[in-house]
């Protein structure tokens, strides 16, 4: 493996890396290999697969939070209803109008 030293790097981008990395729990230095390796695109199949499963922890945690810490269920069912609802409102609308 190849070592890598960066020279003046801004001190606000260095606060950022460290937050970053902090948030995700890992090293700096993890931190920076994984930012290069996605700016390079030479993401393992590995790395691809902790980032997904990271995101989608992410968007859990957040339906979590907007849902007072549930997961909600049934969302597209509820959608299907509210829709053919709509749908059928809009239709006995149209029937009044045309007599």
């Amino acid at each position: 493996m190849a070592t890598l030293t960066i020279r003046n790097l801004a001190d606000a981008t260095h606060q950022a890396l460290r937050e970053r990395a902090a948030k995700k729990g890992l090293s700096m230095e993890e931190e920076a290999r994984q930012v290069l390796a996605e700016a390079t695109q030479t993401a393992s199949p590995d790395l691809r697969r902790r980032r997904a499963m990271e995101a989608a922890e992410s968007l859990r945690a957040a339906l979590r939070a907007a849902n007072g810490g549930v997961l909600p269920t049934g969302v597209v069912d509820e959608f299907i209803a509210e829709r053919r609802a709509e749908a059928a409102r809009e239709e006995a609308e149209y029937a009044v109008r045309e007599r």
